[in-house]
């Protein structure tokens, strides 16, 4: 005989609430597998196209790119990724931007691009039809090249020049005129220069301990002035400071790949960074700076200058500076016996020099120097083509170090990854 037993409501429901969240477990846990699934496919998507930007980015190396210019680079692969670098430039520093996609996901690089040197040149001196004299304690370590009338010791304040060589590399004759920078180079720094030229960007307010970062991927932000004294603020990524007669920068001061204009510039002793400075007159770095690679400092005059009294560019002692220090210009008859790039006795430079007009150098030069003539200022005597005390070591300039672009040069060198 059966029994039937009674299955009370509590008991279903119990079995039905169960069997409900076995189900969505399973659903979450199947969810999760393929979200993981997913993220993992992505992840792999993202590094393949940081892969590719890397190869276009060599790639476009070996390419002339003109400015604006936009390349498609064949690259090949199975993933369906197409990659495209666009050239441009941010100051007189070459800018290139390299896009990698694949279907709506892309990602971008952006990196400052220059020259590695392939050989240990350690100075190009103009022929001017008179042979470049070395005193004191003066050292040049790398090639030269050199006047057709050489190189020969000589005597300032009575102090000669007792090393055993004269030169400890080797020697090649030089032109009558400096190598030439390339020309989108040479258009960017007459056309920032120039004070008709006034940049287009948003424009911002200078304020107190003013904490600005803006990534090359936004619109240039700007700040416009007369005589502009950036203090206590921190600046940093697309942005450019442009007056129309002067800008100081004080050692509180906190600036990060920024480009500064105006006819003067004044960087303050102490002062640590990383910029671009371009005059039309003068720039004046104070005692103890440290300007960080790849840091840029330029003058350009537009027309021969009449009068000197004092440096266009001048570097104080006991300052560090990184990067490409040029004067651009004309000088005339009447300037020859001045300087137009002073770096003084203790300051350092780890880069290259191009100077078109007169360099004196008593401090040191860990790279490259390109100029017309070097000149000595003694006890109220000018001495000309005479290299006093002053050192330039072509062997210590760093491995992977990028700088000017010259004619007949080729691009070659990521200078810095930007944000």
């Amino acid at each position: 005989m059966k029994i039937l037993t009674k299955i009370k409501a509590g008991a279903l429901q119990l079995v039905s609430f169960v069997s409900t969240l076995i189900a969505v477990l399973l659903l979450c846990f199947l969810l999760l597998a393929h979200t993981h699934d997913l993220f993992v496919k992505k992840t792999d998507l993202t590094i393949d196209l940081i892969k590719a930007a890397d190869q276009g980015m060599q790639f476009a190396f070996t390419k002339s790119m003109a400015v604006g210019e936009t390349l498609k680079i064949p690259l090949r692969n199975d993933f369906g990724i197409s990659v495209e670098v666009s050239h441009g430039y941010w100051g007189v520093l070459p800018l290139r931007k390299a896009i990698a996609k694949k279907g709506k996901i892309k990602f971008e690089k952006w990196a400052f691009t220059g020259v590695t040197p392939t050989e240990h040149t350690a100075l190009y001196l103009q022929d001017k039809q008179r042979p470049m004299v070395i005193a004191g304690n003066a050292k040049i370590i790398g090639d030269g090249y050199l006047p057709k009338l050489g190189i020969k010791p000589g005597n300032i304040r009575g102090y000669g020049y007792n090393r055993p060589q004269l030169i400890y590399g080797k020697q090649q004759q030089s032109r009558d005129k400096l190598p030439f920078l390339v020309d989108g180079v040479q258009t960017q720094i007459v056309q920032l220069s120039s004070q008709q030229h006034i940049p287009d960007g948003e424009p911002f307010d200078l304020k107190k301990n003013l904490v600005l970062k803006n990534s090359f991927k936004n619109p240039l932000k700007v700040l416009r002035g007369a005589n502009i004294r950036l203090e206590r603020a921190r600046l940093s990524g697309h942005i450019m400071i442009w007056a129309t007669q002067k800008i100081s920068v004080e050692a509180n001061c906190q600036l990060q790949d920024v480009v500064l204009i105006a006819p003067e510039i004044v960087i303050k002793r102490g002062f640590q960074g990383n910029l671009q400075a371009l005059a039309s007159r003068s720039i004046s770095v104070g005692p103890s700076c440290i300007l960080q690679y790849p840091s840029v400092l330029l003058v350009h005059k537009g027309q021969p200058q009449n009068q000197l009294t004092q440096a266009n560019i001048d570097i104080g002692p006991d300052t560090d500076f990184r990067g490409m220090l040029v004067y651009h210009g004309s000088p005339s008859a009447e300037t020859t016996y001045q300087p137009h790039i002073t770096i003084a006795e203790s300051a350092q430079l780890t880069g290259e020099i191009h100077c078109m007009g007169n360099l004196e150098l008593k401090g040191s030069i860990y790279g490259t120097v390109h100029t017309q003539a070097f000149i000595a200022l003694e006890n109220g005597n000018s001495y000309q083509n005479h290299l006093f005390n002053g050192k330039i070591d072509a062997l210590q300039l760093p491995v992977g170090y990028g700088g000017l672009l010259y004619e007949n040069k080729q691009m070659n060198q990521i200078m810095k990854w930007l944000y």
